[in-house]
Protein backbone atom coordinates (compact mmCIF):
# COMPACT_ATOMS: atom_id res chain seq x y z
CA UNK A 1 0.00 0.00 0.00
CA UNK A 2 2.65 2.42 0.35
CA UNK A 3 3.98 2.27 -3.09
CA UNK A 4 0.32 2.74 -4.06
CA UNK A 5 0.21 6.48 -1.47
CA UNK A 6 4.05 7.09 -3.33
CA UNK A 7 1.92 7.10 -6.67
CA UNK A 8 -1.18 9.06 -5.59
CA UNK A 9 1.26 11.44 -4.11
CA UNK A 10 3.19 11.52 -7.73
CA UNK A 11 0.37 11.80 -9.56
CA UNK A 12 -1.13 14.57 -7.66
CA UNK A 13 1.89 16.94 -7.44
CA UNK A 14 2.18 15.91 -11.16
CA UNK A 15 -1.37 17.67 -11.76
CA UNK A 16 -0.46 20.67 -10.22
CA UNK A 17 0.65 23.33 -12.80
CA UNK A 18 2.37 25.89 -10.09
CA UNK A 19 3.05 26.21 -6.69
CA UNK A 20 0.19 26.62 -4.43
CA UNK A 21 -0.78 26.55 -0.88
CA UNK A 22 -3.28 25.59 1.44
CA UNK A 23 -4.04 25.95 4.94
CA UNK A 24 -6.51 26.82 8.01
CA UNK A 25 -6.24 29.92 9.15
CA UNK A 26 -7.76 29.38 12.90
CA UNK A 27 -8.18 33.26 13.82
CA UNK A 28 -9.73 34.08 10.57
CA UNK A 29 -12.24 30.86 11.07
CA UNK A 30 -11.48 29.93 7.03
CA UNK A 31 -9.96 27.89 5.10
CA UNK A 32 -6.80 29.28 3.18
CA UNK A 33 -6.02 28.99 -0.57
CA UNK A 34 -2.69 30.65 -2.01
CA UNK A 35 -3.26 33.17 0.91
CA UNK A 36 -6.60 34.02 0.60
CA UNK A 37 -9.58 32.83 2.46
CA UNK A 38 -11.16 29.79 0.22
CA UNK A 39 -15.03 28.20 1.38
CA UNK A 40 -15.25 24.81 -0.71
CA UNK A 41 -18.59 23.92 -2.21
CA UNK A 42 -17.86 20.33 -3.21
CA UNK A 43 -20.02 17.36 -4.59
CA UNK A 44 -18.73 13.99 -5.40
CA UNK A 45 -17.77 12.64 -9.03
CA UNK A 46 -15.98 9.49 -9.04
CA UNK A 47 -13.87 9.14 -12.06
CA UNK A 48 -14.45 5.15 -12.39
CA UNK A 49 -18.12 5.47 -12.52
CA UNK A 50 -18.01 7.95 -16.00
CA UNK A 51 -16.66 7.13 -19.26
CA UNK A 52 -13.52 9.29 -19.38
CA UNK A 53 -14.64 10.89 -22.82
CA UNK A 54 -17.50 12.22 -20.58
CA UNK A 55 -15.14 13.74 -17.63
CA UNK A 56 -14.57 17.35 -18.81
CA UNK A 57 -18.80 17.65 -19.78
CA UNK A 58 -19.32 16.76 -16.44
CA UNK A 59 -16.59 18.54 -14.65
CA UNK A 60 -17.54 21.60 -16.43
CA UNK A 61 -21.52 20.85 -15.86
CA UNK A 62 -19.79 20.80 -11.70
CA UNK A 63 -18.48 24.01 -11.71
CA UNK A 64 -21.87 25.31 -13.72
CA UNK A 65 -23.90 24.43 -10.80
CA UNK A 66 -21.51 26.44 -8.48
CA UNK A 67 -18.78 23.85 -7.17
CA UNK A 68 -15.24 24.61 -6.97
CA UNK A 69 -14.65 20.85 -5.87
CA UNK A 70 -14.84 17.38 -6.52
CA UNK A 71 -14.60 14.89 -4.10
CA UNK A 72 -13.33 11.09 -5.61
CA UNK A 73 -12.37 7.81 -4.05
CA UNK A 74 -10.17 5.96 -4.88
CA UNK A 75 -11.14 2.24 -5.86
CA UNK A 76 -7.92 -0.03 -5.05
CA UNK A 77 -10.20 -2.90 -7.16
CA UNK A 78 -10.08 -0.62 -10.31
CA UNK A 79 -6.32 -0.63 -9.75
CA UNK A 80 -5.19 -3.12 -8.69
CA UNK A 81 -7.36 -5.59 -10.99
CA UNK A 82 -5.15 -9.01 -10.53
CA UNK A 83 -1.87 -9.47 -8.41
CA UNK A 84 1.47 -7.70 -9.54
CA UNK A 85 -0.40 -5.33 -11.76
CA UNK A 86 -1.22 -1.48 -12.20
CA UNK A 87 -4.18 -0.23 -14.09
CA UNK A 88 -4.00 3.52 -15.17
CA UNK A 89 -5.84 3.66 -18.68
CA UNK A 90 -9.62 4.11 -19.27
CA UNK A 91 -11.90 4.40 -16.47
CA UNK A 92 -8.33 3.78 -13.79
CA UNK A 93 -6.52 7.24 -15.45
CA UNK A 94 -6.37 9.23 -12.16
CA UNK A 95 -3.89 11.14 -13.46
CA UNK A 96 -6.01 12.57 -16.69
CA UNK A 97 -9.35 13.04 -14.31
CA UNK A 98 -7.05 15.48 -11.99
CA UNK A 99 -5.74 17.01 -14.62
CA UNK A 100 -8.92 18.05 -16.33
CA UNK A 101 -10.20 19.01 -12.98
CA UNK A 102 -7.02 21.61 -12.16
CA UNK A 103 -7.12 23.02 -16.06
CA UNK A 104 -10.87 23.75 -15.59
CA UNK A 105 -9.96 25.58 -11.72
CA UNK A 106 -11.31 22.48 -10.16
CA UNK A 107 -9.92 21.27 -7.36
CA UNK A 108 -10.31 17.90 -5.95
CA UNK A 109 -10.66 15.75 -2.85
CA UNK A 110 -9.17 12.34 -3.41
CA UNK A 111 -9.90 9.70 -0.84
CA UNK A 112 -7.89 6.67 -1.08
CA UNK A 113 -9.37 3.38 0.20
CA UNK A 114 -8.69 0.46 0.40
CA UNK A 115 -12.18 0.79 1.55
CA UNK A 116 -15.18 2.93 -0.03
CA UNK A 117 -18.76 3.55 1.22
CA UNK A 118 -19.84 4.08 -2.11
CA UNK A 119 -22.14 1.07 -2.83
CA UNK A 120 -19.19 -1.04 -4.77
CA UNK A 121 -18.54 -3.93 -4.90
CA UNK A 122 -16.71 -5.36 -1.92
CA UNK A 123 -16.33 -1.70 -0.83
CA UNK A 124 -13.50 -1.14 -3.25
CA UNK A 125 -11.50 -3.73 -1.80
CA UNK A 126 -9.23 -6.26 -4.05
CA UNK A 127 -10.99 -9.11 -4.84
CA UNK A 128 -7.46 -10.73 -4.75
CA UNK A 129 -8.37 -11.48 -0.62
CA UNK A 130 -11.26 -13.35 -1.84
CA UNK A 131 -9.40 -15.62 -3.81
CA UNK A 132 -8.96 -18.88 -2.36
CA UNK A 133 -11.29 -18.29 0.79
CA UNK A 134 -14.41 -19.25 1.61
CA UNK A 135 -15.66 -16.49 4.25
CA UNK A 136 -14.33 -12.56 4.37
CA UNK A 137 -15.96 -10.26 6.22
CA UNK A 138 -14.95 -6.76 4.57
CA UNK A 139 -16.23 -4.29 7.04
CA UNK A 140 -14.40 -6.33 10.00
CA UNK A 141 -11.07 -6.33 11.60
CA UNK A 142 -10.29 -9.17 9.55
CA UNK A 143 -7.10 -10.72 9.34
CA UNK A 144 -6.22 -11.68 6.50
CA UNK A 145 -7.55 -8.09 5.10
CA UNK A 146 -5.32 -5.99 7.91
CA UNK A 147 -1.94 -8.83 7.02
CA UNK A 148 -2.74 -7.47 3.26
CA UNK A 149 -2.95 -4.09 4.31
CA UNK A 150 0.27 -4.37 6.72
CA UNK A 151 2.47 -6.04 3.87
CA UNK A 152 1.50 -2.87 0.94
CA UNK A 153 2.43 -0.76 3.52
CA UNK A 154 6.05 -1.94 3.84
Amino acid sequence: MKNYRVLLLVLAILAVTELRSFSINYEKNCYEKDGNCYRYISGEMHYFRIPPDQWLDRILKMKAAGFNTIQTYIPWNVHQPTENSFNAEGIANLYEYLNLAGTNDVDVIVRPGPFLATEWDYGGVSSLLLWGRATFEVRRKEAVFLKEERERDK
